[in-house]
C-alpha cells in the first residue's frame, strides 16, 4: 500500500492506498491541534502530579514508608486516563478535541475509514512508549552524573540508596507521558516532513494518516 503524493497532483493533497484523493493535514492545523490535546489530557493529570510530589517529599524526610508503589499505581492510573482519551476517541470519531477544533481527523490509510481500535492504539503507544523511554534516559544520565561527579563517598552511597524503581517507573509514565510525549511527537512531525504523505513514523507503523476534515474525492 503506497500513500503518497502523486505527479502532477497538488502537494496538498494525497491519495490513499484505495486511490482516493484526500486533502493533506496542513501543519500549522496539526501542531494547533496536539497543543490543544496536550493541554487536555494534562489537566487531569496535574492532581497525580501533586500527590506524587507528596509521595517523593514524605520518602525524602524518611517516613520509613515506601511510596514507590503508590507512585507506580498513580503512573498506570495516568496512563489509563490518556489511552482513553486519544486512542478511544480516534476509534470512536476519528478525531480527539484538538483535531476538531483544528479541523484535521486521523483515518486509516488505505481507505480513508475511521481507524480500527489496534491501528489508534498503536499509533498512539510508538509515541508514549518513545516518550517515556526518553524520560527514563533522560532520568539514568542525571543519576550517574551525579554519581561520577560528586567524589563524597557517603553523598555516593545516599544517592544510590535513595534509588526507588517504583518512584522510577511511576514518574516516568507520568511525566514520560506528559512531558515527554509531546517531545517525541514533534520530533515524529519533523520526520514527516521530509514525506511526501505528511506521515510519521507512528503513522506508518500504525497504517493511518492525519487529513483535512473533508469529503475525500474520487478519481
Amino acid at each position: 500500500m503506497s500513500v503518497e503524493s502523486e505527479p502532477g497532483r497538488s502537494c496538498r493533497t494525497v491519495a490513499l492506498g484505495n486511490g482516493a484523493i484526500v486533502p493533506r493535514a496542513p501543519h500549522g492545523r496539526r501542531i494547533a491541534a496536539r497543543v490543544i490535546d496536550i493541554v487536555a489530557s494534562t489537566l487531569p493529570s496535574l492532581a497525580v502530579i501533586l500527590v506524587i510530589a507528596i509521595i517523593s517529599i514524605r520518602d525524602a524526610l524518611g517516613s520509613g514508608e515506601d511510596g514507590g508503589a503508590y507512585v507506580l499505581l498513580l503512573g498506570l492510573l495516568v496512563l489509563g486516563v490518556m489511552a482513553l482519551y486519544e486512542p478511544a476517541r480516534i476509534a470512536r470519531k476519528g478525531c480527539t478535541l484538538g483535531k476538531h477544533i483544528a479541523g484535521i481527523k486521523m483515518v486509516d490509510a488505505h481507505d480513508g475509514s475511521v481507524p480500527s481500535g489496534r491501528k489508534a492504539l498503536v499509533r498512539w503507544m510508538v509515541t508514549a512508549v518513545l516518550g517515556m523511554v526518553l524520560f527514563w534516559a533522560v532520568s539514568l544520565m542525571i543519576g550517574v552524573v551525579l554519581l561520577v561527579v560528586r567524589d563524597d563517598v557517603g553523598t555516593n552511597t545516599a544517592i544510590s540508596e535513595g534509588f526507588n524503581l517504583g518512584v522510577f517507573l511511576g514518574s516516568g509514565l507520568v511525566f514520560g507521558l506528559m512531558f515527554g510525549a509531546p517531545l517525541a511527537w514533534l520530533l515524529l512531525w519533523l520526520v514527516s516532513l521530509a514525506g511526501s504523505s505528511g506521515r510519521g513514523l507512528h503513522d506508518r507503523a500504525a497504517g493511518t494518516i492525519v487529513i483535512a476534515a473533508t469529503t475525500p474525492e474520487r478519481r
